[in-house]
């Protein structure tokens, strides 16, 4: 870093090291390569500095580089610091924004109700003093913690969470810290496909101070950019955009920017909704005068008489007696299929009764049938003979 100038006596600037570009601060940097070296270059080579951050604009969307103060730091300087990446991230306007780097703040798993959905369910089990200021600046600003709306390998388990989640290792507590992280519009989390730590693992040393933190994106094609990702908006509103937009082309009218074709909007605008508002005085009107019925075909004007004629057709009357009406047929009906059933019955209930009268019964019963049923009956009541 030092070959391009970079260090805390810098006032920032860009340097190329090995044909990728590194865009520093004072404490901070961000380097650039491949693909998004291109579109930095491309863009007009927009960034900015200060003496803890460092933004870029790449492709529609501003990505800042953090070193944020630690909680031994006063408070006042802790809440400085996030003011200025307030006002960073308020003058993107409408780019969708990526803040990374070291927060200095660890931000457990809570619920939405504790987070606002501004962290996940994933994570660290407990929230530092500085992740708890990091939660309502993001709640505040509409930003999200990453780190927690991502599973990574080994989170579910209690005493790998700080090896495989942590960023940092507590020497004098002999667990991680995870205590770097990644934040960004709480709309635009669900570009996030995975997060975790980069490197093999802590557990204590010289060169575990930090270990990075790699965050997987995923664009479809042409959604990268704006706030909505990409310079057309997405969803049912772009859609009725790009609609009305096709129908101005083929109209051959100039687009939006047309004073006649605002005029004309305006004028159309006004008159649907006194359309409305005249069809909804009609409807109150024809409720309150018993002229209009609403149902799942929409809504149908009738005369006095059609009303009166439909009512004598569906059967008049009270709807409970109509609904007692139709209880009493459904039961007539169950007791007919009952008897039918029974009626069916080779043999009567009471076939284990041995008098006279039963075997009267059965022949009664088989009367009807063939010689050959009362025969096969008979030898089943008597098998021995």
């Amino acid at each position: 870093m030092s070959d391009i100038g970079a260090g805390e006596e810098s006032e920032g600037g860009w340097g190329e090291i090995s044909g990728e570009m590194v865009v520093f601060g004072r404490k901070v940097a961000i380097m650039l390569r491949g693909e998004c070296l291109k579109m930095w270059r491309e863009g007009g080579r927009k960034w900015g500095r200060g003496e803890r951050w460092v933004w870029v604009e790449v492709g529609g969307e501003r990505w800042i580089g953090v070193y944020a103060p630690h909680s031994g730091k006063k408070k006042k300087i802790r809440k400085e610091f996030w003011e200025e990446i307030e006002e960073v991230i308020e003058g993107a306007g409408e780019k969708m924004i990526w803040v990374g780097g070291d927060l200095n703040a660890q931000v457990g798993r809570g619920e939405r109700e504790e987070g606002k959905w501004v962290r996940g369910k994933w994570g660290m089990e407990e929230t530092s003093r500085s992740g708890k200021e990091l939660v309502e600046w993001c709640w505040k600003i509409g930003m999200g913690v990453v780190t927690t709306f991502v599973c990574q390998s080994g989170s579910g388990r209690k005493e790998k969470i700080g090896r495989r989640r942590g960023t940092w290792w507590d020497v004098m507590r002999k667990e991680g810290k995870e205590i770097d992280g990644w934040l960004v519009n709480r709309v635009n989390i669900r570009l996030v496909k995975g997060c975790k730590t980069w490197g093999v693992g802590l557990g204590g040393g010289e060169e575990t101070d930090h270990w990075p933190k790699e965050v997987r994106i995923g664009w479809r094609e042409g959604e990268r950019g704006g706030w909505w990702g990409g310079e057309e908006r997405r969803g049912k509103r772009g859609r009725k955009e790009r609609e009305r937009e096709r129908r101005r082309r083929e109209r051959g009218e100039e687009g939006e920017q047309c004073p006649e074709n605002q005029e004309r909007e305006r004028r159309e605008k006004k008159k649907r909704k006194e359309r409305r508002e005249r069809e909804g005085r009609e409807v109150q009107e024809g409720r309150r005068e018993g002229r209009v019925e609403i149902g799942a075909g929409g809504r149908r004007w009738y005369t006095e008489s059609e009303l009166r004629r439909r009512r004598e057709e569906r059967g008049g009357g009270n709807q409970r007696e109509r609904r007692e009406e139709r209880r009493e047929e459904r039961r007539r009906e169950g007791k007919e299929r009952e008897e039918k059933r029974r009626r069916k019955k080779r043999i009567p209930k009471n076939w284990r009764k041995q008098d006279k009268s039963f075997y009267k019964s059965i022949i009664q019963h088989n009367r009807q049938k063939s010689n050959g049923s009362i025969l096969r009956m008979i030898l089943c009541l008597f098998p021995g003979r």
